[in-house]
């Protein structure tokens, strides 16, 4: 197991920054179970705390059934949470009747479509080379330093 968390935490590293995630505190919990949530079976769980710059990823036994390209891409969806989390929260905001003009639904939605268009951009063009290699390390056997 230390070599496949070994291989998830390489993989954080080396691509935290580009999701504004690079100095938040980060934690990995493994889960001994497998856990339901909303009649669906979880592989990851990740828990953001913005204000505090933490981040947990709780990774449950079936994440590791999965084969690594899977993995891999499972760990960036979790990671695109962090991008989402303001209209999570709006839309949670909304639910408990809190206020949310358009102006804010705006630029909530202007500034999460920026942070995804600046990271696309930036892989398209060729700039971001070691979130290329890292996605492409998940992928190797080997996880020692490449």
């Amino acid at each position: 197991m230390k070599k496949e968390v070994k291989r998830i935490v390489e993989f954080l590293d080396a691509v935290d920054w580009a999701f504004g995630l690079n100095i938040f505190k980060r934690t990995i919990t493994l889960e001994e179970n497998d856990h339901i949530k909303e009649e669906r079976l979880l592989l990851i769980q990740v828990k953001i705390r913005k204000d505090y710059q933490d981040i947990e990823f709780i990774i449950f036994p079936i994440f590791f059934q999965e084969d690594l390209q899977d993995q891999r891409k499972i760990l960036l969806h979790e990671l695109c949470h962090s991008i989402t989390l303001p209209s999570k929260q709006a839309m949670s905001d909304l639910h408990e009747g809190k206020l949310i003009t358009p102006e804010t639904i705006r630029k909530i939605n202007e500034t999460e479509t920026s942070k995804i268009e600046n990271i696309l951009d930036r892989l398209l063009d060729n700039e971001l080379l070691y979130f290329k290699k890292a996605y492409k390390n998940y992928l190797k056997l080997d996880t020692k330093n490449k």
